[in-house]
């Protein structure tokens, strides 16, 4: 049960501090190379990075997880352990193999039914996608990643596709400023901002920091 729990994909892996060690310890009860044991390796692996920052005792961990999900022919393992190595390469900067790891991700989520997992890499192509200025295929991501986190109701994953939209609508001109003149209203930009602060607010994850100027590329 504790392992059930402690890896349902509705539970982030970063956010909160000690997670990694629960998880370890857990995984030290569970039977080595099960899917049980895999899933606990995908989780701590993120948890992992996101506690030390530590990238190389991570991969470890999530090639220890797709492994044991080739292994057994799990895809619902391998989506989740795609989606968190796709969440750590994002933070690590690292944005060809956190696009290559996402789309991997949503290609497998296709076949299964996560919902979580598929959004939670939904967003990091998205984001990437954003931020290297392909704003076509950003939006395509961005719309799907809002909707699934709508119907799922999880204002931690709303609040990341808010962010990203916002972002989006930024980098799109949406409430750009030149000097002093305003070329484009702010509406579109401020209406999804308010909706992130208020998705925010009531998240138990880590808030993203909100749209800033000067952060888009392309």
């Amino acid at each position: 049960m504790a392992a059930g729990i402690a890896t349902h994909p509705s539970v982030a892996p970063e956010g909160v501090g000690g997670v990694a060690s629960v998880l370890e310890r857990i995984l030290a009860e569970s039977r080595e190379g099960s899917p049980v044991a895999g899933a606990l390796l995908a989780h701590a692996a993120a948890a992992v990075y996101f506690e030390t920052g530590d990238y190389s005792r991570a991969q470890e961990k999530f090639a220890r997880a797709r492994s044991i999900a080739t292994a057994h022919q799990d895809v619902v393992l391998e989506l989740r352990a795609l989606a968190y190595a796709s969440s750590v390469d994002h933070f690590a900067l690292r944005w060809s193999e956190a696009l290559v790891k996402s789309r991997r991700a949503l290609q497998i989520a296709r076949q299964v039914d996560d919902p979580h997992s598929e959004t939670y890499a939904r967003y990091r192509a998205a984001f990437v996608l954003t931020h290297v200025g392909a704003a076509e295929q950003a939006h395509i991501e961005a719309e799907a990643n809002l909707a699934t986190a709508e119907e799922l109701r999880d204002r931690g994953l709303l609040a990341d596709a808010l962010f990203v939209n916002a972002t989006l609508a930024h980098c799109e001109g949406k409430g750009l400023m030149h000097g002093r003149t305003a070329i484009a209203d702010w509406s579109c930009h401020r209406s999804i901002s308010r909706s992130f602060m208020t998705a925010c607010s009531s998240s138990t994850k880590r808030a993203t920091t909100p749209p800033l100027p000067g952060i888009c590329s392309g």
